[in-house]
């Protein structure tokens, strides 16, 4: 339990970071292959800036339901749901955590794009690890780490899930690069 209470005290922080990644394009610059992007009505992305605005002042019940309401629209964009699920896991209501896991899992299984995959995957172990299931949270971790290579924060998570299952050895891997 312990390390669920020195976890839950940076829980915020790293939350509202990766609502501003999940809210945020790739890139400025599509390359050759990416996927063209989808513009939303001015009306969705104005709404999309106020739930994500919400988030930014750890108002999470309502950012979540802002972003319920967008989520609603049979065109609205994934990122709608995702950023529910944020908001949500945000919370400290009991089981808040286990509901955004469930409703990350369900992104998931409607084969998002591959950044919105990672993305779901990075708070389905940010979770996984508040609630002290470092077994649950490290292969997200990995994945999430190894796709994103310069990404610090999955691979300081990587090495901390890997190492609180025992295996110090590829959490130093992890730690280490």
């Amino acid at each position: 339990m312990q390390a669920r209470t020195a976890f839950s005290s940076i829980l915020p922080a790293l939350i509202a970071f990766v609502a501003v990644l999940a809210s945020c394009g790739e890139n400025s610059t599509p390359s050759a292959s990416a996927p063209a992007k989808v513009a939303h009505p001015p009306a969705t992305v104005e709404a999309m800036n106020r739930a994500v605005g919400l988030m930014g002042k750890f108002d999470f019940e309502a950012a979540a339901s802002a972003f319920e309401e967008i989520a609603k629209a049979t065109s609205a964009p994934v990122e709608a749901r995702l950023n529910l699920a944020i908001a949500t896991l945000n919370q400290s209501r009991e089981g808040a955590q286990e509901r955004a896991i469930e409703s990350l899992r369900e992104i998931l299984k409607s084969n998002p794009p591959a950044a919105i995959a990672l993305r779901a995957r990075y708070c389905i172990a940010l979770c996984e690890l508040y609630l002290g299931r470092a077994g649950e949270a490290a292969p997200h971790f990995v994945e999430v780490a190894s796709a994103q290579g310069a990404d610090a924060y999955a691979r300081y998570f990587a090495g901390q899930a890997l190492e609180q299952v025992g295996d110090a050895k590829a959490a130093l891997g992890w730690y280490e690069s």
